[in-house]
């Protein structure tokens, strides 16, 4: 069993790695984090290289289990951030005829 939950760990760390190697890549926030907004807004670039960083050292955290429950805790946390505050005011303000947020 434990051999399944250090896969289940190594198999999230890549997805969580890819992200934020894609966003470091193409200097924007990936839609599936942050919705593409009509404008972006200056220093954006900076946001962009920290979230990604803090992407990276997190899945490594978690890989390493080095405060891997802690470190993926605060990953939940940073996703229903982005939910609460990206994502539903987007679809409900932007984007109100999109119908993709069911």
């Amino acid at each position: 069993m434990d051999n399944w939950i250090k896969a289940g760990r190594l198999f999230f760390a890549l997805m969580i790695v890819g992200l934020a190697g894609q966003q470091l890549h193409d200097g924007y926030f990936r839609p599936v984090l942050v919705p593409s907004y009509a404008t972006h807004f200056p220093g954006e670039i900076v946001l962009v290289y920290l979230q990604s960083a803090l992407l990276i050292v997190a899945a490594v955290g978690i890989v390493l289990n080095r405060q891997g429950r802690t470190l993926a805790l605060g990953l939940a946390g940073l996703f229903f951030a982005l939910l609460l505050f990206c994502h539903i005011p987007y679809e409900a303000f932007v984007d109100p005829a999109g119908k993709s947020i069911g």
